[in-house]
């Protein structure tokens, strides 16, 4: 596991403490190999330490995604303020409240927040059924920038509004969590 991870610091005070990156295999083929159960298997042992990790997980539900699901503190649902954003997080809020999920396990985090399709986040943000909505503002350009020069935009950056709604979400995740995962 330690070979795969790699530290993000997103902030150096103690209040936000660092979150850990699992990386995919370099090679796609890889990746394909692997099942849904070994990652089920690959949670249980992260839950023995003591940091968050972000696991992005497939966009359909079986059985082995529900074991997984299960085994998380705390979900984030990335959406995107599109029309067919609003009708995925129905689906998934339906599916979190069949299994039980109430606000203190779920977070909704809007992706790209703050452009033409204000309408689209209003509806959304109306539609949430009490699950707690953080907003990420879209800055393509200053990640565009900070990719260039080789370094996170919250460190490039760390006074713009996309670090302080990225240090918003840690405070978030780890406020009552340890492991934390995302849909899109």
């Amino acid at each position: 596991i330690a070979a795969c991870s790699e530290t993000i610091v997103l902030d150096s005070s103690a209040s936000v403490p660092a979150m850990q990156l699992l990386s995919p295999p370099l090679d796609a083929g890889q990746a394909l190999q692997i099942g849904s159960h070994e990652i089920t298997a690959l949670l249980t042992a992260l839950k023995n330490f003591e940091i968050s990790w972000v696991i992005d997980l497939p966009r359909t539900v079986d059985c082995e995604l529900v074991s997984t699901l299960d085994l998380l503190n705390r979900i984030v649902l990335v959406l995107e303020p599109t029309v067919p954003a609003l009708a995925c997080a129905g689906r998934w809020f339906d599916i979190f409240q069949d299994l039980g999920y109430g606000p203190d396990r779920v977070l909704c985090l809007l992706n790209r927040s703050g452009g033409k399709m204000r309408d689209i986040e209003s509806q959304l943000a109306a539609n949430l059924r009490g699950y707690p909505l953080l907003r990420l503002p879209n800055a393509y350009e200053a990640a565009e920038r900070a990719c260039i020069d080789g370094l996170p935009l919250c460190v490039q950056a760390p006074r713009s509004a996309y670090a302080k709604a990225m240090q918003d979400l840690a405070r978030a995740v780890n406020s009552t969590t340890t492991t934390t995962t995302t849909a899109s």
